[in-house]
């Protein structure tokens, strides 16, 4: 890639410019050559200069209130601080700028700064939302209203900025005998309460006479910290106990959690500081976490997620001290975990409604891997498929993976959601004929417009069933809504123009679906009935 200047606008939380971070550090090495600029929130962004100053050239912190200064808040008194942010944004000059955003504030800026070409979520010159590039398209409809998406998001960012490879970075450190633990989330529903915590820190320390632990966390943290080291249980362990909340900014998070043997916490902005110090990590997934996006990007990290719903009572999640503590204590050992190690050594009841995620790398990034998995659900089996289908679809990309083992559940909804995939067929093959109608009436001397309306009245009625089949087989719900924010988002300039868009993007999902559907009948195998007992074997 020759000498080109990209621009990232990552307008969230400062967990999300972490993710931003580490694609662009993938970009950034395979092409030394581009100069990176970053566009951030200034309280998300101010605490992580120390790192983004190795990979961006640029960076422009704002808040909202820049615009509007104390005892001038006129409108254009706001338009003329914008417009002297913007200048400094467009001097730049940019070849691309890409937003990873996905709010509506994010699309008016994107509109506003100047570019070659832009990626993401943006405005057009009418104020219409437009998603052009395809791994957007796949965000816009897979990772913002859905829990089936099978890729961590520091590989869609890297895949939309083009980065290829997967590569660790190995970080200076001074190894000392602590364990790092964060025991907080922003949202309860995310985290432990203190007992358990407290119960934890107890067997690790008991365990473990040669370490220390540190807690870490924020000012908002400092009442649970206390309820934790306040245990009767952890009196005689306290001259060992480190209690750094709300004493350490995120530069010094870093160097703790780089400087330690072990980190373990719940999925959070210092997760994903333990990841890019390339830290063996374990992470208590609970509540509304989706670990196979948001897990800290490193393949020494194991991720314990509940299957059972904790949202309201995260105190009965399924994850037990035991389970945790002897994963920690293999991990201090230098012992791989395996799934036999996790059945001799951990009581079935600990293992129950959970899953246990190690991480490894492969073509299309980071992948999970449920070392309990006996036999998948339709649910894994689909994120199995759809990581498959979307690599190749969207990144070319030609994926070696085992036949997952089914269980009753699975092989039950599989055969039913084969119907569901002939009923989209069938729709998607009345959608081509109905395209191919407008387009010969577009191209007919005399072409007639009431004919091309009552076409597009159909095709509008075909879209209507196709999301009323989804509903119903909700695991096909990923491909759909792909595809209809593709067809949303179409090219062209006229009515002829955008239907032929609107046909090749119906003959893909056809094609999407029939890899799919080749996925699922070799998954099933032939169908078996035993005449003695007219049951499906």
């Amino acid at each position: 890639m020759s000498h080109q200047k990209i621009c990232i606008l990552q307008m969230t939380r400062i967990g999300d410019i972490l993710q931003s971070y580490q694609a662009a550090r993938q970009l950034k090495l395979e092409n030394p050559n581009i100069s990176l600029s970053l566009i951030a929130r200034r309280d998300m962004g101010k605490g992580l200069i120390f790192l983004l100053q190795d990979v961006f050239d640029d960076i422009f912190l704002f808040e909202t209130s820049d615009f509007f200064p104390i005892g001038t808040k006129t409108l254009a008194s706001a338009k003329e601080n914008l417009d002297r942010f913007l200048n400094e944004v467009n001097e730049l000059e940019l070849d691309l700028v890409v937003n990873f955003s996905y709010s509506s504030s994010s699309s008016y800026l994107m509109h506003l700064v100047e570019s070659k070409h832009k990626m993401g979520i943006k405005r057009s010159s009418k104020n219409e939302l437009v998603v052009a590039d395809r791994w957007s398209q796949y965000i816009y409809s897979n990772v913002l209203d859905s829990t089936h998406c099978p890729f961590n998001l520091v590989d869609i960012y890297k895949s939309t900025l083009g980065a290829k490879d997967n590569h660790s970075f190995p970080v200076a450190m001074t190894q000392t005998n602590t364990i790092t633990l964060h025991p907080f989330a922003s949202d309860k529903k995310k985290s432990w309460e203190p007992s358990r915590w407290s119960e934890l820190i107890f067997k690790l320390l008991k365990s473990n006479p040669t370490y220390n632990v540190s807690i870490l966390g924020a000012e908002a943290d400092i009442d649970d910290a206390k309820l934790i080291i306040s245990s009767p249980v952890l009196k005689e362990f306290s001259h060992r106990i480190n209690n750094h909340t709300s004493k350490f900014n995120i530069e010094e998070t870093f160097n703790e959690v780089k400087n330690s043997k072990l980190f373990i916490g719940h999925d959070s902005m210092v997760s994903h500081l333990a990841a890019i110090a390339e830290k063996e990590s374990i992470i208590i997934s609970l509540g509304p976490v989706r670990p196979h996006e948001t897990s800290p990007y490193n393949d020494k990290v194991i991720n314990i997620a509940s299957t059972i719903s904790t949202s309201d009572t995260p105190q009965l999640s399924p994850v037990h001290q035991q389970l945790v503590n002897f994963i920690a204590n293999e991990k201090l050992a230098g012992n791989s975990i395996t799934p036999e190690s996790l059945r001799n050594n951990v009581n079935t009841f600990s293992l129950q409604g959970i899953k246990v995620y190690n991480s490894k790398f492969d073509l299309s990034g980071l992948r999970l891997n449920n070392l309990l998995e006996d036999t998948c659900s339709s649910q894994d089996v689909m994120k199995k498929f759809l990581r498959i289908c979307f690599s190749y679809y969207l990144n070319d990309l030609e994926l070696e993976m085992s036949i997952p083992k089914l269980n009753q559940e699975s092989i039950h909804t599989l055969r039913i959601l084969k119907d569901g995939m002939e009923y989209m067929n069938e729709l998607f093959d009345h959608a081509m004929i109905t395209c191919n109608a407008i387009l010969d009436e577009t191209n007919s001397k005399n072409s007639n417009t009431k004919k091309i309306q009552l076409q597009i009245q159909k095709l509008a009625e075909i879209d209507k069933l196709l999301l009323i089949t989804v509903n119903k087989y909700k695991l096909l719900k990923p491909i759909h809504d792909f595809f209809y924010i593709n067809r949303l988002n179409s090219k062209g300039k006229d009515l002829a123009q955008i239907t032929q868009s609107n046909l090749v993007s119906y003959y893909e999902a056809q094609n999407f679906l029939s890899f799919v559907e080749d996925l699922t009948n070799t998954t099933l195998g032939p169908k078996i009935i035993d005449r003695n007992t007219t049951k499906d074997i």
